[in-house]
């Protein structure tokens, strides 16, 4: 390739040519990151989404359980306040400690986000025009200034 026969316009359509396929591999790239980041996460909740419905029920028995127990000593409507209000903390607990897990482990790598960071500073920096070339009228024309001699 001799960069002599090519004229500005074609360089320039080279340009933008190399840039839309490095734009359509960054975004095959977060799509591919994303892909697999989702179905790692499927593969982490599959089994708890599929024992959710017997835990509830197997918990719903317990608590009456517990309320009935308890019944005999505070009655059966202060029973079932008494279980419900532990019910209310515990799930309290387990929401906050899941909220704090959640926040210290994004679900989207930061590759990802980087990655998309990278294109759109490439993209930007690539469609800026550049400033025109000093020519030699302009490095002529501009004469140094003098600096007085220090004392």
């Amino acid at each position: 390739m001799d960069l002599d026969d090519d004229t500005v316009g074609e360089l320039a359509l080279r340009v933008a040519d190399s840039l839309a396929d490095q734009a359509s591999l960054h975004v095959e790239l977060v799509k591919a990151e994303l892909a697999r980041d989702a179905s790692a996460l499927a593969k982490n909740v599959a089994p708890l989404a599929a024992a959710v419905p017997l835990f509830a029920i197997g918990y719903v028995f317990a608590c009456v359980a517990a309320a009935l127990a308890l019944a005999p000593l505070i009655s059966t409507a202060g029973g079932l306040g008494v279980v419900a209000l532990a019910n209310l903390i515990a799930a309290g607990v387990a929401v906050k400690v899941s909220l704090t897990r959640l926040r210290a482990k994004p679900v989207v790598e930061v590759t990802v986000a980087r990655e998309l960071d990278t294109s759109a500073t490439t993209l930007v920096a690539a469609l800026r025009p550049s400033p025109p070339a000093p020519t030699a009228s302009t490095l002529t024309a501009s004469t140094p200034t003098e600096v007085p001699p220090a004392r």
